[in-house]
């Protein structure tokens, strides 16, 4: 079977490397109109839905098993030009051109463990509160972060109508700590009582440049999602808050 992928740079950019940031294992699964995975860290704390457009044409689902994100990134970044073709083998990915020729080797059906969560569930909750982080304020999250060393967890609350970020603990004292609006308006309550999140989600997160993450809070089940759209490519981080 033949696969085409007419945008290679934004298969690594967009949609490889945010999956590497949370995992090496993963199934990329072709359908019509979509490349889609769903992936989570090794500690089951944090689950990324990842969605991107293909404009190839397929008869049936494709499942490739792979067993090195970034390893398989590596090879295509070696590939000349934009639009790429590959055979699907019986256990590998074979590229061949005037220049370049190799093999990629998968894994067998059922090696790789998908998370078992219910997507189409946990959209369809209730969100009690929205908001929108910006690239710049992201960032910020991140230099703070190299100085705030004493707690890896965030937490969410409101104050004079806007959403406040803070790095702390609340569960230990004398720790150096650290406050910034991260959003100067949201939709949906108030959030009266922190949330508080493990900070590893911030790191998992893959932000480009100029890009906005749409944050969804419900404070009841304790979850929280953070989906980075744009041009039918898609990125949902969904965790959930610590106890305190």
């Amino acid at each position: 079977m033949i696969i085409t992928i007419n945008e290679k740079d934004n298969l690594i950019t967009k949609f490889l490397n945010p999956i590497s940031n949370i995992g090496l294992l993963s199934v990329l699964t072709i359908d019509s109109g979509t490349i889609t995975s769903l992936n989570k860290t090794p500690d089951n704390t944090i689950v990324l839905f990842a969605q991107m457009p293909y404009s190839g044409e397929v008869s049936t689902k494709i499942n490739l098993n792979v067993p090195d994100v970034k390893k398989l990134t590596k090879i295509l970044e070696t590939v000349d030009g934009n639009s790429i073709e590959f055979t699907i083998n019986n256990n590998n990915l074979e590229y061949k051109s005037a220049h370049t020729k190799f093999k990629y080797h998968l894994l067998e059906d059922g090696i790789i463990t998908i998370p078992s969560i219910n997507l189409d569930k946990v959209n369809k909750f209730e969100w009690d509160t929205e908001f929108v982080i910006t690239f710049d304020k992201f960032n910020t999250l991140h230099k703070s972060a190299t100085f705030i060393t004493d707690s890896n967890k965030i937490y969410f609350y409101t104050e004079n109508n806007q959403i406040h970020a803070e790095l702390n603990d609340h569960t230990r004292s004398n720790i150096d700590c650290y406050s910034t609006v991260i959003a100067e308006e949201y939709k949906g309550n108030a959030i009266d009582t922190p949330i508080p999140l493990s900070f590893d989600v911030f790191r998992m997160l893959y932000v480009l440049k100029n890009t906005n993450i749409n944050v969804k809070v419900n404070t009841s089940k304790g979850v929280a999602i953070f989906d980075i759209l744009g041009d039918g490519y898609k990125l949902q981080y969904i965790t959930t808050a610590l106890v305190k």
